[in-house]
């Protein structure tokens, strides 16, 4: 099922003993949410002379690592969440 955000309602959870099976269907939502090149490359610092092209390409890969780390969190039990609470990326969680 599916949010009004196109965001899904009901994520597979991580679990001790569940990784291969979550990881698959992990990816295929990353896939869908286009936020899987995010998640395999991080978003790069923007330079101090950047263009206008630059910042908005930069904003948009933010707010993709924002979405990305979302569907992170909420696909995991209690105890891997609080192994990557800390986590400032996707690519780093």
């Amino acid at each position: 099922m599916m949010g009004s955000n196109n965001i899904p309602t009901q994520l597979p959870k991580l679990k001790d003993n569940n990784w291969d099976r979550w990881n698959v269907q992990m990816q295929v939502i990353f896939g869908f949410q286009e936020v899987q090149e995010v998640i395999q490359e991080g978003v790069t610092a923007l330079a101090d002379n950047a263009t206008e092209a630059q910042r908005t390409a930069h904003r948009a890969n933010k707010k993709k690592d924002c979405k990305a780390t979302y569907l992170i969190h909420q696909s995991v039990d209690e105890i891997n969440f609080d192994k990557i609470a800390t986590c400032t990326s996707a690519k780093e969680a």
